[in-house]
């Protein structure tokens, strides 16, 4: 095939010189081309151009006419080049070009034949494993047009998988080509890998202080390992899920032999907190009209790394309504002697009223992965002891109350995949937790019940009520949370949560066991906690108007759907709140307001006489 004089390199100098092509140089504001072809490719070029946008019109059997876009006829000439060639047209060029006037110009194209493959084979020197990791199939490249976009999606391909691998400089090229008169291609791909590197120690720049083990842990740069440019580019967005890491600088590479070292500039960052958020509700009852509010509130404190062990310690006090309290201790410890494990503890007491007393423990070894993602093996142990009974109740209808004394224990597994671009304020990205517990559940004889005596009938013994619940029963718990950001505009995005739970047991599931929903973090435009389930769906769409790093005006909705069922009755609930908040950030700390209203169920009005109002503040040290 003869090549015109008039054509430069097309395909990229790795691919080596295989077709040639002429640039199009600026022409003006032209706003019209008519395109002269020969006659043996008027028929294939009137069938490609009629897919162009804006079509091309002909007006002769070898004649076109192109309406320019708005951005000149250079636009359009380079339009028309492109999509011929994408369409294994590789030869196609402009062998002239004249200006009629300042609206229109002619130019004669060289079409040349469609490329096409005749064979694509690996070069012999060991380059099969690149190419089959990469996904190549040789009947891929036989008999098949000649696309330079597939072919550069190959080479694209090819390099990120030497380059993630430990082959950093590695180069592509097309060898031992062959061009056929009709067309025809025929050719090896050949891989040059180049140096092999593997990752060494980190070089911390800063005053960022934590074990030597945690960084190349947590980024996945283990020393001695392959270097892989993927794991680079996460860096910057890893290390921004590290609250208390502030990154002065992009990281940098530096090559060394066959070392590769990763130059991090980092500081430590001001991460422990002390916040509170007080709540100004209707009582539960209240008319509209009296004006009586009932103050819950949420006192909270956390360590973070405060002694460069990339450890964690908080301790939350919540009073949700009067004398309903609730206690939370949580504290964890990764990378334990450099291994990929951590230690995590929690401690609970909840106190519902004067009616029950719950105390729950948790202690789980996690397996870290990358990115502060983790599987977490974990024992927990659970204890509900009532504190009032009502007596007269139990002896008028002869039936243990809907709150018993408890005792559960169980193994559980869960898993934390964290994949957003800021953890504390993200605009993009997902967040996904999956937790399921299996265990067994007793209940424990109260001696104040089977104590009871019935003046009417002084033979029945209450200790009988308990012979239906007695022994041990299996329990099983799954929980799930899904969190899904996706980036509008400049500075906002949309969240789509979806969470979920499930107790599943054959026998009765007591109020004390139950999930308790509502409030400031589960169910907005709720009191606290005051929705009871043993199953439940809570679906959220919420716009957030991003205002700095740690601020921003948001807009929400949540939508649930409850079950709950017992020995004695069984009901549904779909639930739904709204309401708007702000986060703001200033010098002395984040403030957060917050006000939503809710409906209790489908069929129902919201109750906009009764909204939930929220104060908070978070203060870093």
């Amino acid at each position: 095939m003869l090549i015109p004089f008039e054509c430069i390199a097309f395909l990229r100098q790795r691919f080596g010189a295989v077709l040639l092509c002429l640039a199009v140089p600026a022409l003006g504001f032209a706003q019209a081309l008519r395109v002269f072809v020969a006659p043996a490719d008027a028929a294939p070029f009137g069938q490609l151009a009629g897919k162009l946008t804006p079509r091309l019109q002909q007006i002769a059997a070898d004649t076109f006419f192109i309406p320019a876009a708005p951005s000149g006829l250079d636009s359009a000439a380079h339009t028309l080049l492109g999509h011929l060639r994408a369409n294994a047209y590789l030869a196609a060029s402009l062998d002239s070009l004249t200006y009629l006037n300042d609206s229109l110009a002619t130019a004669r194209l060289y079409l040349g034949p469609p490329m096409r493959w005749v064979r694509l084979e690996a070069a012999a020197n060991g380059n099969q494993r690149w190419l089959e990791a990469s996904g190549f199939r040789e009947k891929l490249f036989t008999d098949k047009p000649l696309r330079y976009d597939v072919l550069l999606r190959l080479e694209q391909q090819l390099l990120q998988q030497a380059e993630n691998t430990g082959y950093p400089f590695a180069s592509v090229r097309l060898d031992s080509v062959q061009v056929l008169g009709d067309g025809g291609v025929s050719a090896q791909i050949l891989v040059d890998p180049g140096r092999f590197f593997t990752f060494t120690d980190l070089k911390i720049a800063g005053n960022l202080r934590l074990p030597k083990s945690y960084l190349p842990q947590y980024l996945g740069l283990h020393p001695g390992s392959p270097y892989s440019h993927a794991r680079v580019l996460r860096i910057r967005q890893r290390l921004n899920t590290l609250l208390f890491v502030e990154t002065l600088a992009n990281p940098t590479v530096t090559f060394a032999g066959n070392e590769a070292r990763v130059n991090l500039f980092l500081q430590k960052k001001r991460a422990s907190r002390f916040d509170f958020i007080i709540g100004l509700l209707p009582r539960s009852g209240a008319s509209a009209t009296d004006g009586r509010l009932l103050l819950t509130g949420s006192l909270s404190a956390g360590l973070l790394n405060a002694f460069n062990l990339g450890e964690h310690l908080s301790l939350e006090l919540e009073r949700l309504r009067p004398e309903t309290q609730k206690l939370d201790v949580q504290a964890g410890i990764p990378y334990l002697f450099g291994l990929p494990f951590g230690l995590e503890g929690r401690l609970g007491i909840f106190r519902r009223d004067s009616t029950w007393v719950d105390a729950q423990s948790e202690l789980g070894v996690q397996y870290l992965l990358e990115g502060g993602n983790f599987i977490q093996f974990f024992w927990e142990n659970k204890s509900s002891s009532l504190q009032k009974i009502d007596t007269l109740a139990i002896i008028q209808s002869r039936r243990l109350p809907t709150v018993l004394d408890l005792r559960q224990n169980g193994f559980g597994l869960e898993a934390t995949l964290n994949q957003l671009d800021y953890r504390f304020n993200p605009r993009k990205g997902w967040f996904l937790n999956l937790r399921a517990v299996a265990g067994f559940n007793s209940v424990l004889r109260n001696s104040t019940i089977e104590a009871l005596r019935d003046p009417a009938d002084p033979e029945f013994q209450f200790s009988s009520l308990y012979d239906a619940v007695a022994g041990r029963v299996a329990r099983y718990r799954l929980e799930a949370q899904a969190d899904y950001f996706i980036p509008l505009f400049v500075r906002s995005t949309l969240k789509l949560s979806m969470r979920g739970g499930g107790i599943f047991s054959e026998k009765p599931i007591y109020a004390n066991e139950q999930y308790r929903l509502g409030g400031s973090k589960r169910l907005r435009g709720f009191d606290e906690e005051s929705l009871f389930a043993t199953r439940f769906v809570i679906a959220t769409l919420e716009y957030r108007l991003l205002l700095s790093q740690n601020a921003f005006l948001s807009a929400f909705s949540d939508y649930g759907y409850l079950e709950n069922q017992t020995d004695r009755n069984r009901f549904f609930l779909r639930p739904w709140g709204l309401g708007a908040g702000l986060n703001l950030e200033t010098q002395a700390g984040i403030f957060g307001i917050s006000l939503a209203v809710g409906r209790r169920d489908a069929g129902m009005a919201v109750d906009w006489r009764a909204p939930k109002f929220h104060l908070g503040y978070v203060n870093l040290f």
